[in-house]
């Protein structure tokens, strides 16, 4: 039997199933895609198998990703529930994984329609995955064991770091780790947008906006210091640094950004018809 199985090679499905292919013998992959020829050509380019089906990929490996918009996650879920069940009662073993955003694992499980006892990882994983760079945080059901969550980090190990939380707080995860990398590309073109106006060219500057970003973040994460205080060890009196802090606060930057995680929030929590007060 295969080792996972990758139902949707979109942007994130796809980014998932190249670092699992890096990690893995590409032949113990299977993706399938509703655009078959899609599918077909990441098997070509990556040697992975290809699946004609849903139910042939569910019945093809241990593993099964749901890599499809929620707004499919229904359909899909309820077509591959009896081939689960059904390999299951023949004493092969499934786990299903989804990264469907806002569908919660009781959802997952009234979606397939069956009754069925299999362990679900919820993931929410970011674009990170294809450079092996991406914080994945997940939530397990019940029947998820410490083996079966180690070998499915193993199997993943090429997309980055894994992280657990009670399901209630994945919403509030998915903004940083999962919203957050486009907040911090529109922060380096910004960056890089104030060096072209004063005179860098948009190739050095870029350069320079994501070297100092990544450098920034390493430093704030070995050093162990409180940012704030990494920002004020950088700012000498009557300098250059505290000029620009002061442009930012003037301008709204840091009520900005916390903004952003707010409604991004609560757009999250509306997507899944999600109250507020039931995971705060």
């Amino acid at each position: 039997m295969k080792k996972m199985s990758f139902i949707g090679t979109g942007v994130m499905g796809g980014a998932i199933a190249e670092a699992a292919c890096k990690g893995n013998d590409p032949k113990d992959i299977v993706v399938t895609d509703y655009d078959k020829e899609k599918a077909k050509l990441f098997s070509q380019k990556t040697g992975a198998c290809f699946a004609e089906s849903n139910a042939d990929a569910v019945r093809e490996s241990k593993y099964i990703l749901i890599g499809v918009k929620p707004q499919v996650g229904q359909s899909v879920l309820s077509e591959i529930g009896p081939v689960i069940k059904e390999c299951i009662e023949k004493g092969e073993e499934k786990i299903l994984v989804s990264i469907m955003v806002s569908v919660s694992i009781e959802t997952i499980k009234e979606w397939l329609g069956v009754d069925v006892d299999v362990p679900i990882i919820r993931t929410l994983p970011n674009v990170a995955a294809s450079v092996g760079k991406c914080i994945t945080i997940c939530t397990l059901s019940d029947l998820v064991t410490d083996e079966i969550f180690e070998e499915y980090k193993e199997i993943l190990k090429e997309t980055g770091t894994f992280e657990v939380l009670p399901e209630k707080k994945m919403y509030a995860g998915s903004v940083i780790t999962g919203c957050g990398p486009a907040f911090v590309c529109m922060f380096i073109e910004a960056l890089a947008d104030g060096g072209v106006m004063t005179g860098l060219t948009r190739q050095q500057a870029q350069k320079f906006a994501i070297d100092t970003i990544i450098g920034a973040a390493t430093l704030v994460e070995e050093s162990g210091k409180h940012p704030g205080k990494l920002k004020d060890e950088v700012c000498s009196p009557g300098g250059s640094t505290i000029a620009g802090v002061v442009s930012l606060e003037k301008n709204g930057f840091r009520n900005a950004t916390v903004q952003c995680v707010l409604d991004t929030f609560k757009r999250v929590l509306d997507m899944g018809g999600i109250s507020e007060k039931d995971v705060i």
